[in-house]
């Protein structure tokens, strides 16, 4: 996704702007925010297992 913008005031420089985002597979919300607000915990070797 790509977003331009062109600002300017009367007497003055016009500024020029670019905001690049990169894209990808559409997820779950629910899943997203779990990954990003309740990441599984962590050991020393890598992620806790989960009890079965």
């Amino acid at each position: 996704m790509s977003v331009t913008w062109v600002l300017a005031e009367d007497g003055s420089d016009v500024t020029r702007g670019e905001l690049l985002v990169p894209t990808s597979e559409p997820i779950d919300a629910g899943d997203l925010l779990q990954q990003v607000f309740l990441p599984e915990p962590r050991t020393a070797d890598g992620p806790a297992d989960r009890p079965g």
